[in-house]
């Protein structure tokens, strides 16, 4: 009989238990979507890493307090309320990003960079918090349960991923586009010349307004100091996947081919141009050190097949 009672008891503190933590998430869930509604997204931001720290809490508490019988049940209550807590930060993360897409398209991006405007300073705030929520997001470990806008996986930062994606979405639409009359495998330098004029458009735009919301002092400084910077290492990396995979596997048989090879040593040749083009526009600016450009060339060098072509043809002609 007290063994019965117990265990009587036992079920009985673990359904009031249960009952608590639901009736505790369930307000904390109620008042993140309070504050995205009334569109405190920094509040919003707080709050979720709050919650997330509420629950490791809880965890550990009722770990130590908790039967074995009772101990799985929980893990599964405890489960359930951090996926619907990730989905949260998810779509968080997707709300900031279609609010600094729509200001920037309000203001012509991609297809020209904004002009000084009253939506300065509101994409600049709105960045600041999708980096914070970022934040967040790495101090928990959550990133790899986070879907990412940025197509080419190229920035640290999903501020700039969101301010990259309409730039490499029309890059794509004019090189990467099958019969597009621009992305004509024999004319790469449309592309570079795409990119260097991208770039050297987007200076006063990055400083106005991205440089602000990295430099933040409530932001990591490992997401970097200069947006155009990550912006022009972005576009440089989506041109080097666009030459490499236009010369694919023509480039590993350079050795053999007199034309192939002169066609590796003329986009090399065309990447060092590139180069010298980026980084005069990057370091005019006084913030970008030379060791911080990015550099196509050597983008491509770190491509096996297109280094060993380039190697190949340079022995031939010694």
């Amino acid at each position: 009989d007290v063994l019965r009672d117990l265990h009587a008891h036992d079920a009985a503190r673990f359904q009031l238990q249960s009952l608590e933590i639901n009736d505790k998430f369930a307000k904390l869930f109620s008042d993140v979507e309070a504050l995205r509604q009334n569109k405190d997204d920094q509040g919003a931001v707080n709050q979720l890493w709050e919650m997330f720290g509420e629950l490791t809490e809880s965890k550990l508490i009722l770990e130590e307090t908790s039967t074995a019988d009772h101990r799985q049940d929980l893990n599964e209550l405890f489960d359930a309320i951090e996926s619907c807590a990730t989905t949260m930060l998810q779509s968080t993360k997707v709300d900031l990003e279609t609010q600094i897409a729509h200001m920037l398209e309000t203001e012509g991006w991609p297809m020209k960079a904004p002009e000084e405007s009253s939506l300065d300073s509101k994409i600049t705030m709105t960045m600041i918090v999708l980096l914070r929520l970022q934040m967040a997001v790495i101090s928990l470990n959550k990133m790899d349960d986070i879907k990412c806008v940025d197509p080419g996986g190229y920035t640290k930062s999903w501020a700039l991923g969101t301010v990259l994606r309409g730039q490499i979405t029309r890059f794509r639409y004019h090189f990467r586009a099958k019969d597009s009359a621009t992305g004509r495998n024999d004319h790469p330098e449309w592309a570079c010349k795409f990119v260097v004029d991208r770039v050297k458009e987007s200076v006063e735009f990055c400083q106005r307004v991205v440089d602000p919301a990295l430099k933040s002092e409530t932001v990591d400084p490992s997401f970097g100091h200069s947006g155009l910077v990550e912006y022009s290492m972005g576009l440089v990396e989506e041109l080097a996947r666009k030459i490499t995979t236009d010369l694919g596997p023509a480039i590993e048989d350079a050795a053999g081919s007199e034309a192939t090879g002169n066609v590796v040593i003329s986009i090399a040749e065309l990447a060092r141009n590139t180069d010298e083009r980026i980084e005069a526009i990057l370091t005019a600016t006084g913030d970008v050190k030379l060791s911080e450009v990015p550099s196509l060339s050597g983008t491509l060098m770190r491509e096996e097949a297109f280094l060993h072509a380039w190697i190949d043809c340079k022995k031939q002609r010694a």
